[in-house]
């Protein structure tokens, strides 16, 4: 069966373009990283993000090539089949066009460590559905990235249509397992 998405496509825009969820979570991670290229995992303080948890998720960066894992994902930003999930790896998310944007995108940064904001639109043959995704670097040694730190800006009615035109325009490919 082939995918019903038209289109997933990026574009990484101006960290000066950042709204203002996430431009709370760069001045933060900014704060944490001090002079050094990146903080770690430690240093970030759930508890100082109350204000965006729900839309913050992390991933693993396991290995070379670097495969993905999402270690925790935002309560905000929903489950839908097919979606990220915690302790699953983004191998597992579809569709597929979007899965593979996505990689890219996150294998930019951790190639880079550089942080990247994003704006992504995924186009079905019945609607579309756009978001802006901030990924930061973090890294064990303060050099390194190991895992991102990603915060989601979109609005909450617009994930629940998302989710919804993905369960019913990918019906069982949601549930039939990946081929290789």
């Amino acid at each position: 069966m082939s995918s019903p998405v038209v289109e997933a496509v990026g574009r990484e825009l101006p960290l000066s373009e950042m709204p203002d969820r996430l431009a709370s979570l760069y001045r933060y991670w900014n704060l944490k990283r001090g002079q050094d290229p990146m903080p770690r995992r430690a240093d970030i303080d759930p508890l100082d993000l109350r204000d965006v948890l729900g839309w913050i998720s992390l991933v693993e960066i396991r290995g070379t090539p670097p495969q993905f894992v999402y270690r925790l994902v935002g309560s905000q930003l929903g489950y839908r089949r097919g979606g990220p999930k915690e302790r699953r790896p983004l191998d597992e998310v579809r569709p597929a066009e979007y899965r593979a944007l996505v990689e890219r995108q996150f294998r930019h940064v951790a190639e880079t460590g550089q942080p990247t904001l994003c704006e992504n639109t995924i186009t079905f043959r019945e609607g579309r559905f756009t978001y802006r995704r901030l990924a930061l670097p973090l890294g064990a040694d303060r050099r390194t990235p190991d895992m991102l730190l990603l915060g989601a800006d979109c609005d909450g009615s617009a994930i629940a249509r998302f989710h919804a035109l993905c369960d019913r325009e990918l019906g069982d490919e949601l549930l039939a397992p990946r081929k290789p």
